[in-house]
């Protein structure tokens, strides 16, 4: 259920952050990166 999770946020947080971006300037996009970056780490790593 959690691997469904992260991957609609995969799908999802690229999105948002363009959409922001655009609103909010080039600090959404570092934002969005970080997100994605702490996603995809704690998706690597979680325990069986």
């Amino acid at each position: 259920m959690k691997t469904a999770a992260v991957t609609l946020l995969s799908i999802i947080i690229p999105f948002a952050t363009f959409y922001f971006m655009i609103i909010y300037g080039p600090a959404a996009l570092l934002a969005g990166f970080g997100l994605m970056a702490i996603l995809l780490y704690d998706s690597l790593t979680d325990p069986p």
